[in-house]
């Protein structure tokens, strides 16, 4: 996968933003669930900067 920091300006921050969000809504689950809930959503960052890359290459 290509690098995204230099293809989508702002994704890291929106990540960082998005984290801490989900840390803030996730503070009271136990350690192992936390860790399988981040796990997922890191999954679907992942899938969605994949598709906006797979879009931006059929543009071309």
């Amino acid at each position: 996968m290509s690098n995204t920091k230099s293809n989508y300006k702002g994704t890291d921050e929106l990540i960082e933003e998005i984290t801490n969000f989900l840390i803030e809504k996730t503070k009271d689950l136990d350690n192992e669930t936390f860790k399988e809930v981040m796990q997922e959503v890191e999954m679907s960052i992942s899938d969605q900067l994949t598709a906006l890359e797979l879009d931006e290459a059929n543009e071309e």
